[in-house]
């Protein structure tokens, strides 16, 4: 999951252990992959990618705001090049446009607003009012769970198809295996659309 750094700055260090060292400092707005939290006398640390196959790990308590893709939901929205109301108009977003929330700005006296990006590599301001709704992120674990259960009613409705066509008796439940087959094939196309899109972004990535 990548992540802004909401703090000022923050220590990377090697390792969980007592008396380790910083290797690096993450200051405020850096982007960031996490990984894996773990839990050391009463403690918690999370793992971060510091590029490469070099890793660290920062405290828990440290203020991060994650980023997400969202879909606007309203009629339209403006995009602000500040946080605040009177800021220029950068562009104008309709519903259903697909926005990077990558952070919050809080403005003393005045409304919060969240800093976003649209697939154009466009970056500006909308109100935290905004109606946005959250793309679900892909994993390669979701993508492979859809692959297998996927199989898995494919199979079973195969089974029952069979067993019915062999059957006197079953040629009312043909129709309830086809949909079965049917939802199977469903869940295993989005999981290989799921799996196709990771590999892609890996690539985009490397």
């Amino acid at each position: 999951m990548k992540a802004i750094l909401m703090d000022e700055e923050t220590p990377v260090y090697a390792s969980i252990e007592d008396n380790t060292i910083s290797i690096a400092t993450i200051h405020k707005g850096e982007e960031i992959e996490l990984g894996k939290v773990i839990q050391k006398k009463r403690k918690s640390w999370v793992e971060v990618n510091l590029g490469g196959e070099r890793m660290g790990y920062i405290t828990g308590d440290t203020k991060i705001f994650a980023i997400r893709k969202a879909t606007v939901m309203n009629p339209s929205v403006d995009v602000k090049e500040a946080a605040a109301d009177d800021a220029p108009v950068i562009k104008t977003l309709t519903k259903g446009s697909v926005l990077t929330v990558c952070g919050v700005e809080k403005p003393e006296g005045g409304t919060d607003w969240f800093k976003v990006r649209d697939e154009a590599e466009v970056e500006g301001f909308v109100p935290t009012s905004t109606k946005l709704r959250v793309v679900p992120e892909l994993s390669q674990s979701n993508a492979i769970r859809n692959l297998v259960t996927g199989l898995i009613f494919a199979a079973i409705g195969v089974f029952f198809a069979v067993s019915n066509n062999s059957s006197s008796s079953g040629s009312s439940m043909i129709w309830i295996s086809y949909a079965v087959i049917f939802f199977g094939l469903l869940q295993f196309g989005q999981g290989a659309y799921e799996y196709m899109q990771i590999v892609k972004k890996k690539k985009k990535d490397q």
